[in-house]
């Protein structure tokens, strides 16, 4: 137990197991042992509760029942660490805790059963005892966590607003927060009104906040304040403070108590504190709070998983696949981490395109773990989908047609199998598939992420020459939708293919009015602005919406966070500072814009444009050695495209160094055998190097 106290698990498991061991050598040796047997169970039991080994605690209390079977106190002990038990899993199920969790069987009617029948043994027994008010203490904490509703928040409220326990009071509080989450879910039952109802959710809020109060600097308190509060979106800064308030006072603890720390709870404020900071955008705080958990729990596989989010969220996609792959050791039947480790992989297949047999090889795998299963189908289409080649496509459609199979209620199988079709050009198979999901969602059933599905039909039909139509369907869903952005900058590319440049134009100016803060439109407006020859107002809308996106990233920035509907993922900045590096190339702004193209090469080093436009802007300062190292660069990222060799080839040329040139040109006509403009440069230069041969033949002779 004092091994516990100090924060040293392993140490306090170890001593346990020996003490287990010892007693039962001493009860071989009847003449030697002096301890009364129930004593030694009970202090075994006691200090099995603080390990947190419920099965062995509960073990040697059955023990005790069975030898002292009117004594109350045993009784009531079995009672107290079933609750307590219960509530531990309520506690690691809210920060999404498995491996250190007791399980479900904590919570099952199996487990409420045999709390009711310790409590009322040990109420049958009392009389002797006196405990009467400690057994409804306990019956009340019961109540409470195993059967959560209304009736058993107002007991454990009464409860708690006569005791000063904390442990009491975070009960209450707990209690409150599962009817008040129970209530989204379903409305309560027939005569049976909430605290939220009777009251209003803002009532029950200040309510809690007034429980909390009586014990401010409480662990358990803070954490069920910061559970509660977390519950609504709009209280979410104070539920982050409320965890942080958390850790902070188990640290202080550790600080007086000489070194004992609290492993359970630390481990378990610092998730939710992770959790809570991600969900308000602040990823640096999410992060290091995470990490601060996992370097005492490095078994849980969630928070792996949710640290791999928070990585993704930071580009950080190395950290992200490490903590999946420890997530997918730890928790190997659970579909939802290969499928997020193999979404990072096609991620890291964009830096390295090696990834690419990983990411088919790990969602194949789920798919034989969980036949049966839609999802990692669905993740497996996806993947070969992003390969775009034809034979891909293939196994894509196929992958998603057994989706389609094992999911035929549900429209996102059907969605995912429209965009392969519309990626291969089948537009009506696309348009059929499409308008059954839409008929699905219009009688209920929900589609949980993707495009919205009548911004593809609309591109089905757009496909299908069937513009008028695809403009009308989405000017007729625009005003219902919930998320409206995708669909109205939709609307503006088919009235560029439909009306031209001008009247798209005006309509993507009339959104970025409506959507100021929206880095998706201003990034839209400044390349339709670039095509309309308007230089100045593209840059500045291109240099506004990567300031926006840098905003909403910051955690400096969690006042005045700008609030975004589409983020603009790390390929679109990239191209973003692509087309600010070429208007500034143009305007004689080199410094500026060698800056933006080097971000874009950080943000998207796949991409081979932005290294062909810095090769040209070193030429343009006469910077010829720079400029074939950027082009080189690009060699080893394009293989196959011709243009890294040609531009190298000409910047050789400018150096004079033909022989290197022809080389270079030599490649790129093999790579682009009908492209005039090389073949013009290779004849060139071939021209010149015998030119320059027969020269140095004659100055050799």
């Amino acid at each position: 137990r004092l091994f516990a106290r100090k924060g040293d698990y392993q140490a306090g498991l170890l001593t346990f197991e020996q003490s287990i061991n010892a007693a039962a050598q001493k009860q071989e040796e009847k003449n030697i042992f002096r301890l009364n047997p129930v004593s030694l169970d009970y202090a075994l039991a006691a200090a099995a509760v603080e390990l947190e080994q419920w099965d062995q605690a509960m073990a040697h209390l059955a023990r005790c029942v069975e030898a002292a079977p009117c004594e109350a106190l045993v009784h009531l002990s079995m009672a107290r660490v079933l609750v307590l038990r219960a509530e531990m899993q309520r506690l690691y199920q809210s920060v999404n805790a498995v491996s250190h969790a007791p399980g479900e069987a904590a919570l099952s009617s199996e487990a409420f059963s045999s709390f009711e029948s310790a409590i009322q043994a040990a109420a049958e027994n009392e009389r002797a005892s006196g405990s009467d008010r400690e057994i409804d203490r306990w019956r009340f904490r019961g109540k409470a966590v195993f059967q959560p509703g209304p009736e058993s928040a107002e007991s454990i409220g009464a409860l708690a607003s006569e005791s000063p326990d904390p442990e009491v009071i975070a009960a209450h509080i707990g209690a409150l927060r599962l009817v008040s989450a129970n209530e989204s879910k379903a409305s309560p039952a027939a005569g049976q009104e909430s605290p939220a109802a009777t009251l209003g959710a803002a009532s029950v809020t200040a309510l809690v906040v007034q429980a909390a109060r009586a014990h401010p600097q409480h662990p358990r308190v803070l954490i069920q304040l910061a559970l509660f509060l977390a519950l609504k979106a709009e209280h979410i800064k104070e539920a982050k403070t409320a965890a942080r308030q958390a850790v902070r006072q188990l640290v202080k603890q550790q600080k007086e108590g000489a070194g004992s720390l609290n492993v359970p709870l630390y481990a378990a404020s610092n998730a939710l504190l992770g959790q809570i900071a991600f969900r308000s955008g602040d990823f640096e705080t999410a992060l290091a709070s995470l990490d601060a958990a996992l370097a005492y729990w490095p078994e849980e596989p969630r928070w792996h998983a949710l640290a791999a989010e928070i990585s993704s969220c930071q580009h950080d996609l190395p950290s992200a696949i490490t903590h999946l792959e420890q997530a997918v050791k730890l928790e190997h039947k659970y579909i939802p981490h290969y499928i997020a480790l193999g979404q990072v992989y096609q991620s890291m297949a964009e830096r390295d395109t090696s990834y690419k047999a990983r990411s088919v090889h790990i969602l194949e795998k789920a798919a034989r773990i969980a036949p049966e299963m839609a999802d990692p189908w669905l993740a497996l289409a996806r993947t070969y989908q992003a390969s775009g080649d034809s034979h891909s496509l293939e196994q894509a459609a196929s992958c998603a047609e057994r989706a389609v199979s094992l999911a035929p209620d549900q429209p996102d199988p059907l969605v995912v199998r429209a965009e392969i079709a519309l990626q291969a050009g089948e537009y009506q198979a696309a348009y059929d598939r499409l308008a059954t999901a839409k008929r699905m969602e219009t009688n209920g059933a929900a589609r949980p992420h993707g495009q919205p599905t009548v911004l593809l039909l609309a591109r089905a039909l757009d496909g299908l020459g069937r513009h008028a139509e695809a403009l009308v369907a989405l000017e007729e869903a625009i005003p219902q939708a919930e998320e409206r952005l995708s669909l109205l900058l939709e609307r503006v590319r088919l009235i560029r293919q439909s009306q031209g440049l001008q009247p798209a134009l005006e309509a993507l100016r009339d959104l970025a009015k409506e959507r100021p803060d929206e880095p998706m439109v201003l990034a839209n407006l400044a390349q339709t602005l670039t095509e309309a020859g308007q230089v100045d107002a593209a840059v500045r809308h291109a240099q506004k919406a990567l300031q926006l996106t840098r905003q909403a990233s910051d955690p400096a920035q969690d006042q005045d966070r700008p609030v975004i509907t589409i983020k603009l993922e790390p390929v679109e900045q990239a191209r973003l500072h692509h087309l600010l590096g070429s208007l500034l190339r143009n305007t004689g702004q080199l410094d500026q814009c060698i800056h933006h193209l080097n971000e874009a090469i950080k943000l998207a080093p796949q991409l081979v444009e932005p290294y062909l436009e810095l090769g040209r802007a070193y030429q343009d300062r006469r910077q010829s050695v720079q400029a074939l190292h950027i082009y080189n660069q690009a060699t080893s990222v394009a293989p196959r495209d011709p243009r890294p060799y040609y531009h190298a080839g000409l910047a050789l040329k400018e150096g004079k160094d033909y022989l290197g040139a022809e080389t270079m040109l030599r490649r790129a006509a093999d790579l682009a055998p009908n492209d005039i403009s090389i073949h013009r440069q290779l004849g060139a230069i071939v021209a010149l190097n015998l030119v320059h041969n027969r020269y140095r033949k004659v100055a050799g002779a």
